[in-house]
């Protein structure tokens, strides 16, 4: 084919004499993309050529360059693709390639763009793409910076500029000029007036000659900030200064003046609706600026350095903010992006400046007490982001006003930690309450610093490498101590590949200030007990079997506060440095309640408190899981993107939206279930770990699938075979049971082969009675159809995964068997509401179709069509395959039934999905079984294209039926 001008669907169908309905579907089967994608590169490539010479191009002169190139290309192609160039997407790279080198052959002595925070993170593209504005030749690029207020937009326009003289394109004097249109806006015509200037006698109170702005900037850079305020003949005006480089004073009608600038505009407004497109085509560059909640926790945590340094200048004393309040700073919901941070940090030092005079005290304090209420809830989110704040908050910020040094305070030492965690907790809540701290947001700060001062003293500890800590500690501790300790310590080493040799340190030190205190009658606290259990279930498991022998060694009871306490040192001995790694989200979503169970499963199975759930019933609105995916993903992601995995195709369009609105990579995975969870766990908390190396591993391991059936099964087999029936058949009945604690039905019987005197024959009885999934130990009974594990492989967890694979494929053959036996009830599918083959253009079209015939038979309330289209424009509901699945609100249905719709041809639904079958769901929550049995089957893609070919209902129905 033509690379320029490929066939279409219908081309290829009149060529081969097909219809295009199946050349559609085996284009998409051989992963060939449709004509339009097939030269979208061919085109885009041309494009750019183009560009490379006029990058403020109009769409008309585009089109005739694509012909002349002998391109066909339709309006409706080209205005999208120009849509991109109005994004700067395809021009981005266009200037790129002409800029790349360009930068190193000015010489460039300093980086103007450094004093911005971000500039080699989150705003490293913006700065790029700035750059090349500005060298781009002969003149650079006019541009237009876009984004909400208090972004940063004037602060980028100034680094432009100075970049601008500091490369050479613009000697030192020229000019540059501010003008804000929003200060005029009321005034169109002096508006216009201060920009271009006006004649003697334009309008009454002209009595002479005024220059204007544009003139005043000859060969300098203008910057129009809130540009969409500029009226309609102020931005006429504009381009045809950008045109031709002429323009006339207001008031003037002969006399043509010449000005040469370079103009950066700025707006928060709506590009297309603020802005007329003949000025906008002629501003060839657009640069987006982040929101601050879109940016990175460390870059916000440097803007706030940076203002309380300048507040310390101004204040003229040194400045010491507290921890917390730094950490309020980084986490509450800014408004008014980096404006409004600026003056709520403006606001707290001028609180605790006035509370600090008179005092004659040389440094202000800032604490809690004054940072204004919208800041302090930002101590709500500190539980979602501990790790992140913790690594960037490491102490107080100590500011000397004169040199604005900063110094961050060291970490307690470690012993002191050990000695005093009961009074640190009991003064930190004395202290902020009676600052009036909210006693949720109390509670919330002392749990986070609780965790964080144990993690990094451990850390802290390790980094130390003493190796002598033993004989020290006995002088501290004691003998008896230490032996208790080495005691609890070999609980523990059961359980754990790696314990750091720290433990040993904290728990005796420990353990000695806890004794102190319960022989005193002073009550232990641990503010994280609860959430200690549930987060961390194994480690508080053996820290009570460790707490109960130091109980019965040192005649103590202690509390279950005091074993959260041990819990939380364990936990933080057994941690490599990859625990606070970056690692892959995982966000397991479901209707009903299943995704919770599952994700229970695999945190319980691999000890982690890794996977999140997000449980809907039937009837919440897609508005609700969005909402929902949004708020939980913000607190799962850390750096690696998130894996969702759903239970439906109505869910599965979430993490798309999820990684538009938070700028994040996502990738979603349907028909989940416990295997896929627990797999998509193990990988995910991999110091490695690459989210898209885990989905499409789980993609292509159709055998990890698993039904909720599985766990109804009858139980299975796994017989443990040595020479006595005691010694290692036991400890791999331990093994496989530990394994598969969450899973009752997988059972293990020992066998002592001396015992027996035919081992196979043995097996072969047992097999008449009892489901044997697989035999396991040091002896292989050689039985046919029963795999052998040995012992070696079974420690090892290959064995595991092996019986885990077995079990599954034998319930899975149950499974099939009962879906055999459970064909839909009779009515679930009607005639009147089967529509073959029919020839129907949009999705509108089928709702509507399909809603009439639902409505005539009696099946739905009137109500029931809206709840399908509010639902529809948040998450179209398309399943692969090119199968749709519109649903509404159950409460609407009278009669459940699902409505079958097939198309001669496909049709979109969707910006990029395509359906050829639709299934209309309306059943209530009792027959969601229905909704399973007809989820199996169209995820058969055999039986899916034999329902696409059926010609009649009664063909459909037998089909349906003997599936």
């Amino acid at each position: 084919e033509d690379s320029k001008n490929p066939y279409t669907d219908l081309a290829i169908a009149q060529a081969l004499h097909m219809s295009r309905s199946d050349v559609t579907l085996l284009r998409k089967a051989l992963s060939i993309g449709d004509s339009r994608e097939r030269r979208k590169g061919v085109l885009v490539a041309s494009m750019k050529e183009i560009l490379m010479t006029d990058a403020s191009i109009s769409i008309r002169g585009m089109e005739s360059a694509l012909i002349e190139k002998g391109f066909n290309v339709s309006r409706n192609t080209l205005h999208k693709l120009m849509k991109e160039l109005e994004t700067s997407e395809i021009l981005t790279e266009a200037i790129f390639q002409v800029t790349n080198d360009l930068e190193k052959s000015y010489h460039v002595k300093k980086d103007a763009f450094s004093v911005l925070v971000g500039a080699s993170g989150s705003l490293k593209s913006q700065i790029e793409l700035a750059k090349a504005a500005i060298l781009y030749p002969q003149n650079g690029l006019h541009t237009l910076l876009h984004g909400p207020s208090g972004v940063g937009k004037s602060q980028l326009a100034e680094c432009m500029y100075k970049f601008a003289v500091d490369s050479g394109t613009l000697n030192s004097e020229a000019p540059f000029t501010v003008f804000n249109c929003a200060d005029y806006a009321d005034n169109p015509q002096l508006l216009l007036s201060h920009l271009f200037g006006y004649a003697k006698g334009a309008f009454t109170g002209a009595t002479e000659d005024k220059i204007g702005l544009v003139e005043k900037t000859n060969h300098g850079i203008l910057f129009l900030d809130e540009i969409h305020r500029l009226p309609p003949e102020g931005q006429e005006i504009f381009f045809y200064l950008i045109d031709k480089g002429k323009y006339r004073r207001l008031g003037e009608s002969d006399n043509q003046r010449s000005a040469e600038i370079l103009l950066i505009a700025a707006t928060t407004e709506s590009l297309s609706s603020s802005l007329l497109k003949t000025f906008r085509r002629r501003i060839p560059v657009t640069i987006e600026l982040p929101e601050l909640d879109n940016r990175p926790l460390e870059e916000r945590y440097e803007i706030i350095e940076q203002f309380f340094k300048q507040e310390a200048l101004r204040m003229g004393d040194n400045l010491i903010v507290s921890q917390n309040v730094l950490k309020a700073f980084v986490l509450y919901e800014v408004i008014g992006n980096i404006g409004q941070l600026r003056s709520d940090i403006q606001v707290t030092c001028a609180r605790s400046f006035l509370k600090h005079m008179g005092k004659s005290l040389g440094t202000v304090k800032i604490e809690i007490a004054e940072i204004p209420n919208d800041v302090v809830r930002g101590l709500m989110k500190i539980n979602a982001f501990r790790y992140e704040i913790n690594k960037i908050v490491k102490g107080d910020l100590e500011i000397t006003g004169s040199k604005s040094n900063i110094i961050e305070a060291g970490d307690e030492k470690t012993c002191v930690l050990s000695k005093e965690i009961y009074k640190i907790i009991e003064d930190k809540y004395h202290a902020m309450k009676v600052q009036g701290v909210d006693e949720e947001i109390i509670g919330r700060v002392i749990e986070n610093e609780l965790e964080t001062k144990i993690h990094n003293s451990v850390s802290s500890f390790k980094n130390k490498k003493q190796v002598s800590i033993k004989k020290d500690l006995e002088k501290i501790v004691g003998a008896p101590m230490i032996r208790v300790v080495e005691d609890m310590i070999e609980i523990a080493e059961g359980h754990y590949e790696y314990l750091d040799e720290s433990l040993l340190y904290f728990l005796a030190t420990h353990l000695v200030a806890s004794r102190e205190r319960i022989n005193q009658n002073k009550p232990i606290t641990n503010p994280r007990l609860e959430k200690i259990k549930i987060q961390y279930p194994k480690a508080f498991r053996i820290a009570t079997e460790m707490a109960e022998l130091a109980s019965q060694s040192m005649s103590v009871v202690f509390p279950e506060d005091e074993i959260a306490f041990i819990a939380m040192y364990l936990k933080s001995c057994s941690e490599t440095e990859a625990f606070f790694q970056e690692s892959v989200g995982i966000i397991v979503m479901s209707h009903g309640r299943v995704a919770s169970g599952m994700a229970a499963v695999a945190n319980r199975l691999l000890g982690v408190n890794h996977a999140k759930s997000i449980e809907m019933s039937l009837d919440d609105s897609p508005e609700v899981a969005l909402k929902l995916a949004l708020e939980l993903t913000r607190e799962t992601e850390n750096g690696k993107g998130v894996l969702f995995l759903v239970d439906m195709g109505s869910l599965a369009g979430v993490g798309e939206i999820v990684a538009k609105e938070l700028s994040i990579k996502t990738r979603t995975i349907a028909r989940v279930d416990t295997m896929m969870v627990i797999e998509a766990v193990r990988k995910a908390i991999l110091p490695d770990a690459n989210l898209d190396d885990i989905a499409d591993g789980l993609q292509r391991e159709p055998e990890s699938t698993v039904n909720e059936h599985l766990f109804n099964s009858l139980d299975c087999w796994v017989i443990s075979i040595c020479l006595t029936g005691k010694g290692m058949a036991k400890v791999l009945e331990k093994k496989i049971n530990d394994s598969f604690v969450d899973n009752p039905k997988i059972k293990v019987m020992t066998i002592s082969a001396f015992e027996e005197k035919n081992l196979h024959d043995r097996i072969q009885e047992l097999r008449k009675e009892k489901r044997i999934i697989a035999t396991v130990g040091t002896i292989d009974p050689q039985v046919e159809e029963i795999p052998f594990i040995s012992a070696t492989k079974v420690l090892e967890e290959e064995g595991i995964d092996i019986i885990g694979k077995q079990y599954w494929l034998k319930t899975d053959k149950l499974l099939e068997d009962e879906v055999r036996e459970n064909t839909f009830e009779s009515g679930i599918f009607n005639k009147d509401t089967t529509l073959i083959k029919r020839s129907i253009s949009t999705k509108e079209e089928v709702i509507d179709v399909m809603m009439q015939q639902l409505l005539q038979g009696g099946y739905v309330d009137a109500a029931y069509k809206a709840s399908v289209i509010e639902r529809e424009a948040m998450l179209p509901t398309v399943f692969k395959g090119g199968v749709a699945l519109p649903h509404g609100d159950p409460h609407y249905v009278k009669n459940p039934v699902i409505g079958v719709v097939t198309l001669t041809e496909p049709i979109s639904w969707g910006e990029s999905h395509h359906v050829d079958c639709v299934f209309f769901i309306a059943i209530s929550e009792c027959r969601k079984d229905e909704f399973k049995k007809l989820y199996r089957i169209i995820n058969n893609p055999y039986y899916l294209n034999k329902i696409k070919k059926c010609e009649s209902f009664e063909e459909l129905r037998e089909l349906i039926r003997n599936v």
